[in-house]
């Protein structure tokens, strides 16, 4: 299937627990995906210089890039940890209105409904890549 979309799901682990980053957009909170046209090498700068705090570097986990369904449309979603956890207080973006880190417990409690098998599925895989 072809994906028309990328969404990446960046994960950070602290001394006890795994978060991961969660934007808000006009739609509630969830996983930042990244326009139909954009690729995902694209959207990965734009969460890199808009959401986290310089210095702060993404690298990719070593996991297959999975597909889900988000709101009717293919969405290609693929893993990367955050070296740091500091997070712009204010994103300069017309699509993220605020953005924080958060367990997977709280994730589940505030994420958009259409997200939940990707949060499962993330959650299973970036507690395995990142405890490895």
């Amino acid at each position: 299937m072809t994906t028309p979309a990328s969404a990446l799901v960046v994960a950070h682990r602290n001394a006890d627990r795994s978060a991961i980053l969660l934007v808000k957009t006009r739609l509630g909170w969830g996983i930042p995906v990244g326009a139909p046209t954009e690729s995902l090498d694209a959207l990965r700068a734009r969460i890199q210089h808009t959401l986290l705090m310089p210095g702060a570097v993404l690298s990719a986990l070593s996991a297959p890039r999975r597909e889900f369904s988000c709101a009717g449309t293919p969405v290609g979603f693929e893993l990367a940890a955050s070296s740091a956890a500091g997070l712009q207080a204010y994103p300069e973006s017309e699509d993220w209105h605020a953005v924080r880190w958060a367990s997977f417990e709280e994730a589940f409690h505030i994420i958009q409904a259409d997200q939940d098998e990707v949060l499962k599925w993330c959650e299973r895989t970036v507690n395995k890549v990142l405890e490895a």
